[in-house]
């Protein structure tokens, strides 16, 4: 409505200064630029082209007004249309430009919610999969040894003994089962990566509508031709060059160069023996598309030859070349082919943008199979730090209770610390399990108070001063201090355990020593192959080291270390 009412107004002021200094209807081109440039920011397509069709008539009028002499009303009206929708269009790519972005902003943000999405429902998807897993096998294993174990402690006095092979060879199937369970979260994730989109190539040689109603401009170009040819030269041949020249304007984006070449030369042809396209307003558009295209859809060099083609062709129609003539249709055709330049690297960003997005959307099949990858890795270590250790625990006193005889106060220990290994393992699996994003609840004390009740000699030497560890720290630093008392009593039993903990001013070590076996050697229980490995893995995250190897006083000595963060290390200092 603005721009209507404003060009409306513009035939009033125009008609105000008639006579004055700025006759002849000068001030009325800045006016069409400002006119066409804010119709086409903020208008709609079809409100902004009333308005634009409104504002070319009522400054073609005014001018008319001012300067009645100078030319026709139809090169007036033409011209202020070219003067009009020119800015109208570049104000249109500008907010078509603007509009892209904030579209691809909001889909972004939409694809980032979708693959936070995806990534939870494929986490939820595994644990679902995994707990089906080891409900069916595991923990059932896991049950009915805790359920053997007491029923054997709440038999009379005089019963047969306990089954404590049975007991050894559930444990150690339910070993066998945790092995398979973590060969299965090993393997890839069963997902097919989708394949990648090539990257963004425009088609420039397919002839499209756009091309076709450009090549319309020349009909307009003959009715102005035969409209001003009765004075200035034959009609029907300057309307045939005319109709040429539009032709030239269907293949400008395949072949840019040779037709501003082709242009050129019937232009100065039509200057010199026709209607002089210098007097024709149709001219102008004409220009500004054929100097478009060459920056637009020409590169390198052809590009720079195309510009200066249209400056020697301009230079030519006007007539005698001079300094200021070749000056200026250098600046003009300049502006017009950086014009093309900068819409051509918008729309080639645009398509990049574009296909970067539908790459995007595209990589969340990527960040799921990280997500399972990752949560099967969590998956692993909660079954060896649970099923693991307990069922390790079970199966060491079960073998040591074979070997005691009849001596039923040491066999009721071995069961009732079976008993207890199988439900505190059953409980630690379903909580980790359930709580795989967050870390353990687990101490360096309850660690040691555990392997102590299990039959494993521990001693615990802390630093004069204990630091104040944070939780997750601590929980990582009691997960290793488990593993290698887990290995004492796997690979060494009888040894006596040393775990130390030291801290510096910016990092905590603790050290877990035995002195090798000194009891009769049970058969060896092997583990999963994924204990150490997974606290390498634990540690190197938060920029720890793990190592594990034969002490030189004898034994075996793990020692892990990691950097305090920074509100850590202030305690400790």
């Amino acid at each position: 409505v603005l721009v209507v009412l404003g060009a409306g107004a513009a035939v009033v002021v125009a008609a105000a200064l008639v006579g004055s200094h700025l006759g002849e209807g000068a001030a009325l081109v800045p006016t069409a630029a400002l006119t066409g440039a804010l119709a086409g920011l903020w208008c709609r397509p079809v409100p902004g082209a009333v308005g634009c069709a409104v504002a070319a008539v009522g400054l073609a009028a005014a001018n008319q007004i001012a300067a009645p002499q100078d030319y026709a009303p139809l090169d007036d009206l033409v011209f202020f249309a070219a003067a009009v929708g020119g800015p109208a269009l570049a104000g249109a790519v500008v907010a078509g430009r603007r509009t892209q972005v904030r579209r691809l902003r909001q889909l972004s943000e939409q694809r980032l919610a979708q693959r936070t999405a995806e990534v939870r429902a494929a986490r939820l998807e595994e644990q679902n999969r995994v707990e089906t897993l080891v409900q069916h096998d595991i923990i059932q294993r896991m049950g009915a040894i805790a359920l053997q174990a007491a029923g054997s402690l709440s038999q009379p006095a005089g019963s047969p003994p306990p089954g404590f092979a049975a007991i050894e060879t559930t444990a150690r199937e339910a070993l066998d089962d945790l092995r398979a369970a973590v060969g299965v979260l090993r393997a890839p994730a069963d997902l097919v990566p989708s394949a990648e989109d090539p990257p963004p190539r425009r088609d420039t040689r397919a002839i499209g509508r756009t091309d076709v109603v450009m090549g319309l401009w020349g009909v307009a170009m003959a009715v102005e031709g035969i409209a001003v040819a009765s004075s200035l030269g034959p009609a029907w041949p300057t309307a045939t060059c005319c109709l040429a020249l539009g032709a030239l304007l269907v293949v400008r984006r395949q072949r840019p160069v040779t037709t501003a070449a082709a242009g050129m030369a019937l232009a100065v042809l039509m200057e010199v023996a026709l209607t002089p396209p210098t007097v024709m307003v149709t001219t102008i558009v004409w220009l500004l598309l054929l100097g478009f295209a060459v920056g637009a859809h020409a590169t390198g060099v052809r590009r720079l030859a195309g510009a200066v083609v249209l400056v020697l062709g301009t230079v030519l129609m006007v007539g005698v070349p001079t300094i200021g003539a070749v000056v200026a249709a250098t600046v003009i055709c300049g502006l017009v082919v950086g014009s093309g330049v900068v819409a051509a690297t918008w729309s080639a960003r645009a398509e990049v943008l574009d296909h970067l997005l539908r790459q995007v959307e595209r990589g969340g099949q990527a960040e799921a199979r990280l997500a399972v990858a990752e949560y099967r890795q969590a998956i692993a270590r909660s079954l060896h730090d649970s099923v693991a250790h307990a069922m390790t625990v079970v199966c060491l006193h079960a073998s040591a209770a074979q070997r005691v005889g009849d001596d039923a106060g040491r066999a009721a220990q071995a069961l009732s610390t079976i008993a207890e290994a199988a439900r505190a393992g059953m409980a630690e699996l379903r909580r980790g399990l359930d709580s795989l994003d967050g870390p353990p609840d687990l101490s360096l004390q309850a660690v040691v108070d555990d392997a102590r009740r299990l039959g494993v000699e521990v001693s615990l030497v802390t630093a004069p001063r204990e630091p104040a560890l944070s939780p997750a720290t601590e929980a990582l630093l009691a997960r290793a201090v488990r593993e290698g008392l887990v290995n004492v009593a796997r690979h060494a039993p009888g040894s006596p355990a040393r775990v130390e903990l030291t801290a510096g001013r910016d990092r905590v070590q603790v050290e877990v020593t035995d002195q090798g076996p000194v009891a009769p050697s049970a058969p060896v229980v092997t583990g999963t192959g994924t204990g150490l490995a997974g606290l390498a893995e634990a540690f190197g995250a938060r920029g720890g080291v793990v190592a594990a190897g034969p002490d030189p006083d004898g034994g075996f000595r793990l020692r892990v270390s990691l950097p305090l963060p920074a509100r850590e290390a202030a305690v400790v200092a």
